[in-house]
């Protein structure tokens, strides 16, 4: 019996798949020119995140985690992350990418729901939904932040602490296997946090968007409705 559940339940996932998959394609082929326009903006973003990858590859500390290389980066910065030059540059980056979301979200629900869709339409849709888009983004970066800085710098105070017990112990040990050690479970903790955040959170944009939350309370009800969809999937 339950084998027979499990193999409706499949079916059932592959048939919506194929159905959601069907359903993308519609939309994107009906508002081809509508949508390649929207993607524009998302090219400040797109062109950063792909030079930031191509300078950490490129440079000496590529075997460091990213998140070591990333921290080390920005303490040997510091001084210039307050200048107007890089404040114009984070805003020229994130302010287009979050219309492209807002953008985005309103015309794929306004093609689902087969109403009438012009750009213009969509731009005016911009003066109610991107203020509270912004903030949901603000809050979910900074509590990223807050759970990378967490996850990147508590490694340096346990090691810290083990090396002191250690040289009370009187024991010879090799600390640079110790802090490779202690820095990949630390990076491989913070790579699943992060994924898993951006997972249960990935319906906040719709939220804030279709329904007019914003902040903790879109992220929360993203992750509520997250826990609810694994629930009917399990």
């Amino acid at each position: 019996m339950s084998s027979s559940t499990s193999t409706t339940q499949t079916v059932t996932t592959v048939v919506n798949g194929h159905h959601l998959y069907r359903l993308t394609n519609k939309i994107l082929d009906a508002h081809s020119s509508h949508f390649i326009t929207i993607s524009l903006l998302f090219l400040p973003f797109t062109f950063s995140a792909s030079t930031a990858v191509q300078f950490y590859y490129s440079s000496s500390s590529a075997t460091y985690p990213f998140n070591l290389f990333l921290i080390k980066t920005i303490f040997a910065s510091s001084h210039n992350l307050l200048t107007f030059k890089t404040l114009t540059t984070l805003l020229a980056v994130v302010l287009p990418a979050v219309a492209g979301v807002a953008l985005t979200t309103y015309t794929a629900n306004q093609a689902i729901h087969r109403k009438p869709l012009a750009f213009s339409s969509a731009l005016k849709s911009l003066t109610n939904s991107y203020i509270p888009l912004l903030h949901t983004v603000t809050v979910g970066s900074i509590t990223l932040i807050i759970i990378f800085l967490a996850f990147t710098l508590s490694p340096i105070a346990v090691i810290g602490a083990i090396i002191e017990v250690i040289k009370a112990l009187g024991f010879d040990f090799d600390l640079l296997i110790l802090s490779a050690l202690v820095n990949s479970i630390a990076s491989c903790a913070l790579a699943y946090a992060i994924s898993k955040l951006v997972v249960i959170w990935g319906s906040a944009a719709a939220i804030t968007v279709l329904e007019s939350k914003s902040g903790f309370e879109a992220l929360r009800q993203s992750a509520n409705q997250s826990k609810e969809f694994r629930g009917q999937s399990v």
